[in-house]
């Protein structure tokens, strides 16, 4: 089920620099609430992986180092840790907006998480579904990816301040955007541009020592910016809910782009891993006698026979192109090799030719060279 929405705008939004001005009063009295929330958030997220940590050190020692029940006790626990940090991230963000939201009550960290807690599970599992969509449409290129996530931005807010959750909170905030898309996304972009021009100037000293003091400089300035980035998307949130007249809530079937745009994505998806899979197994049979005796070759040295050095050169050229050379002269021609080996004896060159239809090679000793003696990509060793 999804929710339909009348819609009304009344007056356009601020422009950036308004919007700026308005949220500076906010970021003022919320600055150190804020980084607070964020900072103890931070160590929670430390705390998890710490735990997981010692737990793993524990059940290795515990079990003596048996391989088996170790990956299980390793999955639970990556799965374990995954879902608690989820579960923080979120209580982060529900935090931050009551903080926000209440900046003239003064509410504290304490008392914005305590607040914060009954919207982990509901912003949690919105913040899942708006991503599993946004991932979908991303498969189709950036341009669906970029109007998901402009339509998703203020899910936070719809969840924890529209006391919405799931898809009544991702077409809530679908809906506060309709008809100003371009306006909206630009008041987003427009907010971070100063710190892209400063890391642009700051940056282009290059590496080295200069380069890791930018980036230390980068890192206090992104300190500063978080909560007035928090506070800006809160205060154009604030106009774009105070520039609609009316949101009236009436069941109605969940709206097609939120399932057809992503299903779209992931069928590309599979079908592109269909396609691509088969072509790699099929590789796999013939060159996998010929990548082992490969790795070999480095062991030999500058005592690599000629018919070693052409298969060499013939593996190579089959990594970069896919397929097998149609003669050996292209092994020169495309410098893979700097000259092409004959027999050693008489002198002459090998003989070479492509079978089975592409998926495999023959290289043969000269023609008056008796016994004759041949190798393919199934040998167990080249030299000849």
């Amino acid at each position: 089920m999804a929710i339909e929405k009348e819609v009304t705008v009344i007056k356009p939004l601020p422009n950036p620099i308004e919007l700026a001005k308005e949220s500076w009063l906010v970021y003022k009295a919320r600055f150190w609430s804020v980084l607070g929330i964020g900072a103890l958030g931070f160590l929670g997220v430390m705390a998890v992986l710490l735990l997981a940590v010692i737990l793993g050190v524990g059940a290795y020692f515990l079990l003596g180092g048996k391989s088996q029940p170790l990956i299980g006790i390793g999955a639970v626990l990556i799965l374990v840790t995954i879902a608690g940090i989820s579960l923080l991230g979120n209580w982060i963000s529900a935090a931050v907006t009551i903080n926000i939201a209440h900046w003239e009550k003064r509410v504290g960290i304490k008392e914005s998480y305590q607040l914060a807690r009954p919207f982990i599970i509901p912003l949690l599992l919105t913040s899942l579904v708006s991503g599993l969509i946004i991932l979908g449409a991303g498969l189709l290129l950036i341009i669906p990816a970029l109007i998901f996530s402009v339509w998703f931005s203020f899910i936070q807010y719809s969840v924890v301040l529209d006391k919405k959750s799931g898809l009544a909170a991702l077409t809530a905030s679908r809906e506060y955007i309709r008809g100003r898309f371009w306006q909206v996304l630009w008041l987003m972009v427009a907010v971070h541009l100063p710190e892209i021009v400063l890391g642009l100037v700051f940056s282009s000293g290059g590496g080295g020592k200069e380069g890791g003091d930018v980036s230390g400089i980068l890192q206090i300035f992104s300190l500063f910016t978080f909560p007035f980035y928090q506070v800006y998307m809160y205060t154009l949130f604030l106009h774009l809910r105070k520039t609609t007249i009316s949101l009236k809530d009436k069941s109605t079937n969940t709206p097609l782009s939120y399932i057809i745009v992503p299903a779209l994505g992931y069928i590309l998806l599979v079908l592109g891993l269909v396609t691509i899979v088969p072509l790699i197994s099929k590789s796999l049979p013939s060159l996998s006698t010929l990548f082992t005796n490969f790795n070999t070759l480095n062991k030999q040295g500058d005592n690599i026979k000629p018919g070693t050095q052409i298969v060499t050169g013939i593996v190579l050229y089959y990594a970069a192109h896919q397929e097998y050379p149609e003669k050996l002269d292209v092994l020169v021609s495309d410098e893979i090799l700097d000259e092409m080996p004959v027999y050693p004896i008489s002198g002459l060159p090998y003989r070479y030719t492509v079978t089975t239809g592409g998926k495999d090679f023959k290289l043969c000793t000269p023609t008056l060279v008796s016994p004759e003696k041949c190798v393919t990509s199934k040998s167990k060793d080249f030299d000849l």
